[in-house]
């Protein structure tokens, strides 16, 4: 199943847009239906799945995972599987990732920066089995609302990504190559706990210079000789420095993440870095108690022995090269490694579709990624040096794909576009997806997709205990709302002309003997005018009855009214200072939920309070003004907060209760509750409401 907007996971999630991707991997921003907040799925193997065995192998890697505890990666919540695709729930960073920190940020943020990546990464190597993240780069280090950086997607080992791979027929290596340090290019590699400080460095030193180091292919250029690059002005010797010992092309050259912790808060000179970076054996001695990262180190003057025998070796090498060569006239060494060329680069296909062949040139062997069943268009290889795009008729929307060419290390995307052209209105058929829903006992929503082929729909029957929302073209929602009782079903009817479709909708049985706690909404924006009892919390439970805590950081500003089983209000005074926010705790049975209430503060108060003519004339707390800029009417608070913003008054008349009426510009009465609440409007007569 290929993952769509809208889609509902497991009756819990509602997937909203991608919000990033890699080789085997989609992230989506979804909405958690029954905890009404916004989480992110990270869904593995997306619209092909994996096998038992992989299925297997792959959650277990990730259950470890989600027993890992730091400040500085990023913990997932939940584990579950969907269509045999794993997905993780994980915290939603509104924040972002640091990619978007690349030539924007000063050095203090960058030693932020280094000791959070550094600290996470030195627990994930500290582990009794050490966990090698494999991929740190810009986008994988999120920014939470605190500002701390958190790591993100590790803990799947090079034999779950091989699963992958195979599963997804997809070329990807598991590194991108430009944060990939040398030794991952080697026959041998296995990964180590180096290779995460080179790619930390790598993207450290991105984020200052606005490139990485090497390039789009990373270590295989530093590989082949190429020098560290040089830093532009503006930072710092000491903060250089780390970052190219983070790049030194030998492992053991290179600090351990502890070392870096150590020196992101203790800041050594210059002086103490190049004492440290001469200590080689120092060096070894700090990786191998980690697990061993490189071979042993010989005393200076063995090491000279062995430089010049080595040495020795490869002239003599070169020179019986050298000779084949000039005796049979061709040369005898393969061709050193470099990425593919496509020809054409990209490709724009007609609405009508067709068939278009590609060239590809390249010194080494090459392959392409297949397309996922099902899709627009599909690829083939023809020759070896050349496949085949084969793109079926558009009758929807413009469409665009990447198409991935790999030849060793390198992945080149080629980019192929379709325009469209709309369906013809017909009234012939039309068709509900999905036909069938089950919703589980507290409700929730799904979206329905409509297909016809060109003419309107409309829903002509509902269940009662479900409400219709957001029609429009192709499709719309069913909102259920809680079931206290027994199993019950309806059949919702979609009509085009003459043509009907049906959803069965199923509500199963609430289990009164497993308690559950839901409330909504989980969080809550306050203005900084406050509000008296407008502000309503619902309350699902099953248990006899809820409570609801306000801690006592809270109480000088915020308050609740339980005013039924099924909900309470939140109240909220005036905020004239700064911002403030806080947590209240709603608590059914063993069950507990929070709810985060913030409110915005008002630093122009005195500004708005000069806007009005003022009258002297009260209704309770409120006062009626007039808005010196136009002709209009409202009514402001004891703080000058406006609360009825603002409309035609031609009288006013206190009522019973503390409600009062205003006449509007029709002469008719409109009533306000004492929470300024209208309850009703054009009323002739006020004598029943006296």
């Amino acid at each position: 199943m290929q993952f769509k907007e809208g889609n509902i996971i497991n009756n819990h999630y509602r997937l909203k847009k991608i919000i990033g991707h890699g080789g085997f991997s989609e992230v989506w921003l979804a909405d958690d239906i029954i905890m009404d907040n916004e989480v992110a799925l990270k869904v593995y193997a997306p619209g092909m799945g994996l096998d038992d065995d992989g299925l297997e192998r792959l959650k277990n890697e990730l259950k470890l995972v989600s027993d890992l505890y730091h400040g500085n990666i990023l913990k997932p919540s939940y584990l579950d599987v969907y269509e045999r695709s794993p997905y993780l729930v994980l915290p939603y960073c509104e924040r972002g990732s640091a990619k978007k920190l690349i030539s924007n940020i000063s050095e203090e943020e960058v030693w932020h920066f280094l000791h959070d990546v550094a600290s996470g990464l030195a627990y994930l190597h500290e582990q009794d089995s050490p966990i090698i993240h494999q991929d740190i780069k810009p986008d994988n280090i999120l920014i939470d609302k605190r500002g701390r950086y958190l790591i993100t997607d590790f803990g799947i080992s090079t034999k779950s990504r091989s699963t992958l791979r195979k599963s997804m027929k997809k070329a990807e290596s598991a590194m991108a190559p430009a944060y990939t340090p040398p030794e991952r290019f080697e026959s041998n590699n296995t990964p180590i706990k180096a290779s995460d400080i080179w790619s930390l460095g790598a993207t450290v030193y991105e984020l200052l210079e606005g490139d990485a180091p090497f390039g789009d292919f990373g270590g295989l250029v530093q590989k082949g000789g190429e020098k560290i690059p040089k830093f532009s002005g503006g930072w710092s010797r000491e903060l250089k420095m780390i970052v190219t010992l983070c790049l030194q092309k030998v492992t053991w050259d290179r600090p351990t993440a502890e070392q870096l912790v150590e020196w992101t808060k203790n800041r050594p000179t210059v002086a103490q870095l190049v004492d440290w970076s001469k200590n080689t054996e120092g060096l070894f001695e700090r990786w191998t108690n980690g697990g061993g990262e490189g071979p042993p180190l010989k005393k200076k003057k063995r090491w000279r022995k062995y430089i010049l025998m080595a040495t020795g070796a490869v002239a003599v090498v070169l020179l019986v090269v050298f000779g084949i060569k000039v005796l049979i006239g061709k040369d005898i060494l393969p061709p050193a490694p470099a990425p593919p060329t496509i020809i054409p680069s990209k490709w724009a296909f007609d609405a009508a579709g067709g068939v278009k062949s590609i060239i590809v040139k390249t010194n080494g062997s090459w392959d392409i990624s297949p397309s996922p069943p099902g899709a627009w268009y599909s690829v083939r290889k023809t020759t070896e040096k050349s496949f085949e795009i084969v793109c079926e008729r558009n009758t929807g929307t413009n469409r665009n794909v990447s198409i991935i060419v790999q030849s060793g290390p390198f992945i080149v995307p080629m980019d192929v576009e379709q325009e469209a052209t709309p369906l013809p209105a017909k009234t012939t058929y039309i068709k509900t997806n999905p036909q069938k829903w089950i919703f589980v006992a507290a409700g929730g929503t799904k979206i329905i997709t409509v297909e016809t082929d060109g003419a309107e729909y409309v829903v002509t029957s509902k269940p009662p205990w479900c409400s219709i929302l957001n029609q429009k073209d192709g499709q719309f929602e069913i909102v259920c709302e809680q079931n206290n009782g027994g199993e019950r079903r309806y059949k919702i009817v979609v009509k085009s002309d003459s043509e009907e479709a049906f959803i069965n909708v199923v509500q199963v049985a609430v289990l009164q003997d497993s308690p559950y706690l839901n409330v909504n909404p989980q969080k809550m924006n306050c203005e900084a005018a406050g509000f008296t009892l407008t502000q309503r919390i619902t309350v699902s439970t099953n248990a006899p009855k809820y409570d609801v805590d306000v801690p006592e950081n809270m109480k000088s500003w915020c308050s609740i009214n339980i005013e039924s089983a099924t909900s309470f209000l939140v109240i909220c005074k005036p905020n004239t200072g700064t911002e403030r926010s806080g947590y209240i705790n709603v608590r059914a049975g063993a069950n507990e939920l929070p709810v985060e209430v913030m409110q915005a503060k008002d630093p122009e108060r005195e500004i708005r309070l000069n806007k009005y003519h003022h009258f002297d004339k009260y209704l309770g707390n409120f006062e009626i003004v007039q808005r010196k800029s136009d002709p209009l009417f409202g009514i402001i608070d004891k703080d000058g907060f406006e609360r009825v913003n603002f409309i035609y008054i031609q009288a006013s008349r206190p009522l019973k209760n503390g409600c009062f009426g205003l006449m509007n510009e029709q002469n008719k009465w409109d009533v306000y509750n004492p929470s300024l609440s209208k309850i009703a409007s054009n009323i002739e007569n006020l004598n029943n409401h006296q």
